[in-house]
């Protein structure tokens, strides 16, 4: 298989053969030697090759459906290093037909992100595919709205850290509820405000998530 200059280690050659045993059968090989080798982006990882193999596994996918999703993302103006990205967060991009993948793109753009910045966004969050726009970020953006967060900080905010659209409903709230319950001296609370309140939220959150990381 093309894996370029990364050599793959042993575990990561065990793990392909465990997911995806039929890489082990001479034509399944043969067909996604010359899939993956002309793939069409120029720095695909040992981590795409992984999760490819493992959904066309699950799924019953060829090395045409790889071929269809990258022309459809890079059709959607994305760089080969947010294909990559893409392809190695979320494996379902490649069943995911262009209208989704769209949606998504225009409901950013719709509430003033410009175009030039999707691909970064994209690249940053790829799991804003997971993401809907009707069952969830319509519903974010309104949320944000309720809690006294202009357009303009909402965009501000999801420009300087994209996965701000990967906030649970209801969980700035608690975060900024937690804040507001906080006994502590004026000067501290100056501090941990200095750079508003939404961003103030977010960095309760990242904390909240390391303590529950480690118990």
């Amino acid at each position: 298989l093309p894996f370029g200059p990364s050599k793959p280690s042993q575990e990561f050659l065990v793990l392909v053969v465990f997911n995806c045993p039929r890489i082990l059968e001479l034509e399944f090989l043969k067909d996604w030697e010359m899939g993956l080798s002309g793939m069409g982006i120029s720095n695909a990882t040992l981590l795409v090759i992984q999760n490819v193999l493992q959904i066309s596994r699950k799924l019953g996918l060829g090395p045409e459906d790889l071929s269809r999703c990258i022309q459809r993302l890079k059709g959607l103006g994305f760089s080969d290093d947010t294909v990559t990205r893409v392809l190695e967060e979320f494996l379902m991009a490649i069943v995911m037909n262009r209208d989704r993948i769209r949606e998504r793109i225009e409901f950013l753009v719709g509430n003033g992100i410009d175009r030039n910045q999707i691909d970064w966004i994209f690249n940053l969050f790829p799991d804003i595919l997971v993401h809907g726009v009707e069952n969830k970020l319509k519903l974010l953006f309104d949320e944000l709205k309720e809690l006294g967060f202009s357009l303009d900080v909402v965009r501000r905010e999801i420009l300087r850290d994209p996965s701000v659209l990967g906030l649970e409903l209801g969980e700035l709230y608690r975060c900024l509820e937690l804040l507001r319950n906080l006994k502590c001296r004026v000067p501290i609370k100056e501090r941990i405000y200095s750079e508003r309140a939404f961003r103030a939220g977010l960095e309760v959150k990242r904390r909240v998530d390391c303590l529950c990381r480690y118990g």
